[in-house]
């Protein structure tokens, strides 16, 4: 309340300001006009004219803007904008990210007890083979998801949208937030406006109207990625994600996702976990499930048929493990890689670079723009920088962290509009710094002799013998 009172009270001082201003301004130039005052200062005093009147009009503009009948109508327009965002970068987006002749796979999910502590639970899910609905609608709309990295936790978000969006389409949008965003805002209400408003995130170009969204309650947030948050952060958001959650209507749903290892991280340093109401962790692929992926494989590729049963071979079960992955799968399957490559490598760390190696060289393959030298050492750096790495490829005593950082408080060029308006202003203010200082030296002058005379007179007029200067030394 106090912050509302302190933006109106500013506004309206701001108003005050130049209304005065244009009408003080408007007043001087007109003296000027009429004063045969010279050129520069005509000149100044239209400028400042030009610029007090641009503002004004422009605060009159947004004035009309923030009104509390304009909100309104953006608002139910940028519920539209959101929900096919929303669509598009989720579930809209899932045929993209599965490569052919893979086919979505249903994930089976296990629950995990003591990892959220909101005691509200009053179905629990079965131990296992539940989905990501039933967990959602057992939690009271209140679930935390984890998995190992590559197991299908966004994939199971990205379904629980598509339900969502289905089902309560009329009540609230399913709101997709990634929390690599997150600067360490005073509470997560700030956050979310942030994110709407940011690039990153939605690109909502009024911030009273992002405001007025997140105040009307009408979405369920899908928070991803609580992972990729630096570590020193993560408590500080887990305070302000509980303190948010607790000043919730209960029909609003807050779904988090998360890495296992993590949670349990986090869980360390916050024993109590997240006020969450289920926590459910995503399972890898069944033997089941993946020598069904295996089979639609060996449709095209017989050799697949050598990796469909399990086999006592510790190669064969090393590549199985591998491939029970969803994400390690899907990118054998982009990579071009066929069962014998998989077959022939000795360790595991071995295998998962082999997998990453051809997935990196037919992504490269596709984008030209890029020199394959440097884009590899620009994904080293990046998954460095992810997983924590100490050391910098910027220098021996220099973190990733701290290079991420100085890059990111760079600031950016001005748009060009800005720097119009500050050469203007750099103009005025010396046109009118120039007026000033020639009229104080001429003031300061006047009184001596026949000095002013002289300097103002014409030069004929200087050196003609009635000139003052022929009587300076009598």
């Amino acid at each position: 309340m106090v912050g509302k009172h302190t933006r109106r009270s500013f506004h309206l001082m701001v108003g005050a300001t130049l209304t005065i201003g244009t009408l003080v301004i408007g007043t001087l130039l007109t003296s000027s006009l009429t004063g045969g005052k010279s050129l520069w200062a005509i000149l100044g005093w239209l400028a400042a004219g030009i610029i007090v009147t641009f503002f004004y009009l422009r605060w009159q503009l947004r004035s009309q803007e923030e009104s509390p009948e304009a909100i309104k109508a953006r608002l139910s327009q940028l519920e539209f904008e959101l929900r096919s965002q929303v669509q598009s970068r989720s579930y809209g987006a899932r045929r993209h990210l599965i490569e052919a002749p893979l086919k979505e796979l249903h994930l089976d999910i296990t629950p995990r007890v003591g990892w959220v502590r909101d005691p509200r639970l009053a179905d629990p899910i079965p131990e296992k083979s539940a989905d990501i609905v039933a967990a959602f609608a057992a939690s009271k709309g209140r679930l935390l998801i984890v998995g190992e990295p590559g197991s299908g936790k966004t994939m199971a978000a990205y379904s629980l949208i598509e339900h969502l969006d289905e089902t309560e389409a009329d009540e609230r949008i399913p709101l997709l937030v990634n929390l690599s965003a997150w600067e360490d805002q005073d509470n997560l209400e700030a956050f979310l406006v942030d994110y709407l408003c940011s690039s990153v995130g939605y690109g909502v170009r009024q911030r009273a109207v992002a405001n007025a969204f997140i105040s009307s309650y009408r979405y369920t947030l899908i928070l991803d990625g609580l992972d990729e948050i630096p570590v020193g952060l993560r408590k500080d958001f887990s305070e302000r994600l509980d303190e948010f959650v607790g000043g919730l209507p209960r029909e609003v749903g807050v779904v988090v996702t998360c890495r296992t290892q993590e949670y349990k991280q986090l869980l360390d340093a916050h024993p109590t976990g997240l006020g969450l109401v289920q926590a459910v962790e995503v399972l890898p692929l069944s033997s089941q499930q993946l020598d069904s992926a295996l089979a639609e494989l060996a449709k095209r590729d017989k050799n697949w048929e050598l990796l469909l049963s399990e086999r006592p071979l510790m190669t064969h079960q090393r590549v199985r493990h591998l491939l029970g992955n969803p994400l390690f799968l899907n990118l054998v399957v982009v990579g071009r890689l066929r069962p014998r490559q998989l077959l022939e490598c000795d360790n595991e760390e071995e295998l998962q670079d082999l997998v990453i190696e051809r997935y990196v060289d037919h992504t490269l393959s596709d984008q030209s723009q890029y020199v394959a030298a440097d884009a590899r050492r620009y994904l080293t750096w990046i998954a460095g920088f992810l997983n924590g790495v100490e050391v910098s490829s910027f220098g021996p005593k220099t973190s990733d962290s701290t290079a991420f950082d100085l890059a990111d408080l760079t600031p950016p060029d001005p748009p060009m509009r800005y720097r119009l308006f500050e050469a203007l202003g750099t103009g005025l203010v010396f046109a009118l710094y120039v007026e000033l200082a020639s009229s104080l030296l001429l003031h300061s002058l006047r009184p001596r002799d026949g000095l002013v005379l002289l300097l103002e007179a014409p030069l004929p007029f200087a050196l003609s013998e009635n000139s003052p200067s022929t009587h300076l030394g009598e």
